[in-house]
């Protein structure tokens, strides 16, 4: 497996590359409404780390797996 970080072409991601073999991991800030459409219609995989979310499902899931959160030290989450 190999991890690519998207292109940003004039300050704006290029999802050309963007199929529906991949899984995308979204950073903690989220996307923009438009990218979220660009990835719904390449019917991608989509990993949301996106805040409180992740909380959640560390609470639902403590037992059956080990949960690994990784972010700033000094974030207030």
């Amino acid at each position: 497996m190999e991890v690519k970080n998207l292109r940003v072409d004039y300050g704006k991601k290029n999802f050309d590359a963007v199929n529906k073999v991949y899984v995308v991991i979204l950073r903690v800030f989220g996307a923009a409404v438009d990218e979220m459409l660009v990835l719904n219609d390449r019917n991608v995989q989509i990993v949301d780390t996106i805040g409180q979310w992740v909380w959640n499902s560390a609470e639902k899931n403590k037992g059956q797996y080990t949960s690994i959160i990784h972010g700033n030290y000094s974030h207030e989450e």
